[in-house]
């Protein structure tokens, strides 16, 4: 694994990100110990705690990869999820066609949260007109929120989390928010936002902390180990679930897809295929070469029929004007700290 072994030039986020950081060594360790039966032991554990209950383990569909290659080892390794998908309004037609298809083919149990529209559409208007950064934040901070809501109703303890290092860990700090900062959320939707979300549920970091606690809920990161791997897990998906592709990381929800294929390269100079790609070249997935030729050869929508599509109904989901968006797309960027946020308080110990 020469990639990852060497200095910075393995990867493609370093060269114009100074604020990137990560410990190669420590993605070199992580590559060397694989557990061969790393599956097989956490099935073993999370069957052993929930014998005897409807429900060993919850897993949230989103349609993406990740989410149905955790379905499929569920499957695989005897285990019993509760199956569950919060709808913020977004879903793609493949996300649904997607979802449908795993729900039919695993015969597990499911159940969908449906958000009240016309709140969650005033959280993220709010963070459009705020210019912040990360307007995946609201919806991030409620799926984790819906998790816990819905672990309590089922007396579920544990969540499979679909996180995985190799794949997943190179982020910029400036490429995102904290997801936890449920005082940031409310600040900017108390200065821009109109109407109420009081029947979103929104977490902060000790929320978290306390219900984990009181209801001895935890999250496994089912696909945190070096076995795993995001090419083979699509070809699976297919092959099982007749799975569809999407073309892109999250783009099964329409507001992502937006978001991270044309709002961030446009407004705010991020491209996220870069951290994407990066850790896909640390886990021996792609060379540079290959993730370098795809940054440059491939645009985030290479369809543009689709984007004229997206901009259409974000706008009209939104109720937006498409004047009001190309305004916004224009307009300079606001850092999430110039609103309360739970970082004020790490600058108060500093």
């Amino acid at each position: 694994y020469e990639i990852i072994a060497g200095d910075w030039s393995s990867d493609v986020c370093s060269s114009d990100l100074p604020s990137h950081d990560i410990n190669m060594r420590g993605i070199e360790q992580i590559r060397k110990n694989v557990d061969p039966d790393y599956w097989e032991k956490n099935s073993e554990a999370i069957r052993k705690a929930g014998k005897g209950k409807p429900y060993d383990c919850l897993i949230g569909i989103s349609g993406g990869t990740d989410s149905t290659y955790m379905v499929y080892l569920a499957m695989k390794y005897g285990l019993r999820p509760l199956l569950f998908h919060v709808d913020g309004g977004w879903n793609s037609e493949k996300a649904v066609v997607n979802i449908a298809r795993i729900v039919d083919k695993s015969g597990f149990d499911y159940v969908c949260h449906v958000l009240p529209w016309s709140q969650m559409r005033g959280l993220q208007r709010a963070f459009i007109d705020a210019d912040v950064l990360d307007i995946d934040l609201p919806f991030d901070n409620i799926f984790v929120a819906s998790t816990n809501r819905i672990a309590r109703k089922y007396k579920i303890n544990v969540s499979l989390n679909g996180y995985n290092a190799l794949t997943e860990g190179i982020m910029p700090p400036n490429f995102t928010h904290v997801k936890y900062d449920k005082r940031n959320i409310e600040d900017i939707f108390k200065k821009y936002g109109k109407g109420t979300i009081k029947d979103l549920p929104i977490f902060s970091s000790y929320e978290s902390f306390i219900e984990s606690k009181l209801y001895n809920f935890s999250s496994i990161y089912f696909l945190n180990t070096p076995s795993y791997s995001k090419t083979e897990a699509k070809q699976k998906n297919i092959d099982f679930f007749g799975w569809q592709d999407y073309g892109g990381k999250h783009y099964e929800n329409i507001f992502t897809r937006l978001y991270q294929g044309y709002i961030l390269p446009k407004k705010f100079g991020i491209d996220k295929r870069k951290s994407h790609l990066s850790m896909l070249i640390c886990n021996g997935e792609h060379t540079r070469d290959e993730a370098m030729a795809m940054l440059k050869s491939e645009d985030p929508y290479p369809d543009k029929t689709l984007l004229h599509d997206d901009i259409i109904f974000f706008c009209k989901k939104l109720e937006m004007s498409e004047d009001e968006f190309r305004d916004y797309l224009k307009r300079p960027p606001r850092s999430h700290r110039e609103f309360r946020s739970i970082l004020d308080a790490y600058r108060d110990w500093e």
